[in-house]
């Protein structure tokens, strides 16, 4: 009895400790809306949400993903409530409060047009002729932004981007500014399927940008983390797994 009561003993605590040290294997990060990259709602949150769990996975972590307003998301991850927070630009501010990771995302900022009506340029004073639709807020490089302020550029910018494309279908604006897998999937989801076929977008870039996993200062584990995660993303990208779960080459476990 007394043997048997040794044995149940060392079993639960077994059971304790091997609880304990999976939930020291549980991260939480917070999370936005950005579609087609991040979204509550989508295939395992996205494609970006999905590479930054999958290298993370590999080397021990399950993410779970807390959604906010991105405001919110920041703040909640500055304090370190969570551990940190996908996805964002670089900025010495920033770079105060958290460990940032290699680029996790590359994007790029394209005039989409009429296919009846082509564009070509080569710097932003050829866009001159044209009237630019924008969004409120939304941010094209330092270049864009001085063009704009002092009247070089014509820009109409509006609160939803989604509706500049209508506004291009109507001819009320000749471009449209936007990220291009953005605007490819805004296409899909908001212009009729008809008229899809009429816009295309110009091969050039606007802006460029890199977004990164960002990891709080305020989290002692950070980083151990970030360097580890580093690792692993360097060897999702030399296998090829990032380009072709963003070019959906590679369907997410979820579809």
């Amino acid at each position: 009895m007394h043997h048997g009561l040794k044995v149940v003993s060392f079993i639960l605590l077994l059971f304790f400790v091997t609880g304990a040290y999976a939930q020291k294997k549980v991260i939480v990060l917070s999370n936005g809306e950005w579609p087609p990259f991040l979204g509550e709602e989508l295939v395992d949150h996205g494609p970006t949400s999905y590479i930054v769990s999958e290298a993370f996975r590999r080397f021990g972590y399950q993410v779970n993903y807390k959604f906010y307003p991105w405001s919110r998301a920041y703040h909640t991850a500055k304090r370190g409530t969570v551990l940190g927070s996908v996805i964002w630009t670089y900025s010495t501010n920033r770079a105060k409060d958290f460990f940032f990771s290699d680029s996790v995302l590359h994007t790029k900022d394209v005039l989409f047009h009429l296919k009846s009506h082509p564009i070509e340029w080569e710097k932003l004073e050829d866009l001159k002729p044209y009237l630019i639709g924008a969004t409120n807020k939304y941010f094209y490089g330092q270049a864009f932004s001085d063009a704009e302020t002092v009247g070089t550029l014509m820009v109409d910018r509006i609160p939803n981007e989604e509706k500049n494309f209508l506004k291009l279908l109507h001819k009320r604006i000749d471009v449209a500014l936007i990220n291009y897998y953005v605007g490819l999937e805004l296409i899909r989801l908001h212009v009729p399927l008809d008229e899809q076929s009429k816009i295309v977008s110009h091969p050039r870039p606007v802006y460029e940008n890199e977004y990164h996993l960002i990891l709080s200062k305020n989290r002692p584990e950070s980083k151990d983390l970030v360097k580890k995660f580093n690792q692993a993303l360097k060897e999702m990208i030399s296998e090829g797994i990032v380009e072709k779960v963003y070019s959906g080459e590679t369907h997410l476990p979820g579809q």
